[in-house]
């Protein structure tokens, strides 16, 4: 396990080079732009549906009533560790955007449908559903 957990460190290092150094990379536009050809409007709303929690601070909602549900089934141990999950990762992936500075797609390279106000990398959403999906997976396994 430890192996694995340092090959995962150093890729995510190796990453946050990467970005830091390269605005775009590995193909991030035409992989956007393939993506974005389906303009099917179940796949668009499959897309948002998707999203959706994981933005705008709903996924701190999502914890809240999962923490709710623990405490009421007495398990506070496993409440407190979803809620020390989720704010490190918050503060984590904070911490990386401001030393990374990647910066979001231009409008004029790929459609953007929302352009929040943070740097690019690492994805706050994505995260936040590692930390808090991730973590009840792993108490429901």
């Amino acid at each position: 396990m430890k192996k694995i957990t340092n090959i995962g460190l150093l890729a995510s290092g190796v990453v946050s080079g990467i970005c830091a150094v390269m605005a775009y990379a590995f193909g991030d536009i035409q992989i956007t732009r393939f993506i974005q050809r389906f303009d099917d409007p179940y796949f668009h709303n499959l897309m948002v549906a998707v999203s959706w929690p994981g933005y705008l601070g709903r996924q701190w909602i999502v914890a809240l009533c999962v923490v709710a549900l623990l405490l009421r089934f007495r398990l506070r141990i496993e409440a407190a560790c979803l809620l020390a999950g989720a704010a490190s990762s918050w503060l984590l992936v904070n911490a990386i955007k401001l030393i990374v500075g990647r910066p979001r797609p231009s409008p004029d390279l790929i459609a953007v449908f929302a352009y929040p106000v943070t740097w690019s990398f690492p994805s706050g959403h994505v995260a936040s559903y590692m930390a808090l999906y991730g973590f009840l997976f792993y108490l429901i396994y």
